[in-house]
């Protein structure tokens, strides 16, 4: 079932192991595997778990975060694509 969404760019899935990727560049809707200390504009440090994106067909787009270090901490925040603006990250309480 990955292999086919994965072909058909339908929720693909992908890791993000990298310290120095930019969050505000994961623009393509999908589920990431994230394995890092700190993401440049991440929500917070030690931030392994996932993330999960949405994106629509004109401008718009949604992150949101979820570590599992720890005590499990959710964050979500929006923005608009086509100019690269992002919503600060909110923590929503998960517990």
């Amino acid at each position: 079932m990955a292999g086919l969404m994965n072909t058909n760019k339908l929720f693909p899935f992908m890791y993000l192991g990298s310290a120095s990727t930019d969050l505000n560049t994961v623009k393509d809707s999908g589920f990431y595997r994230l394995a890092s200390s700190n993401y440049t504009n991440g929500p917070t440090t030690n931030l392994y778990g996932a993330l999960i994106v949405f994106k629509d067909t004109t401008s718009y787009i949604s992150q949101m975060a979820l570590s599992l270090l720890g005590t499990p901490r959710f964050f979500i925040r929006g923005g608009a694509f086509s100019d690269n603006t992002w919503g600060n990250w909110k923590e929503i309480s998960i517990i």
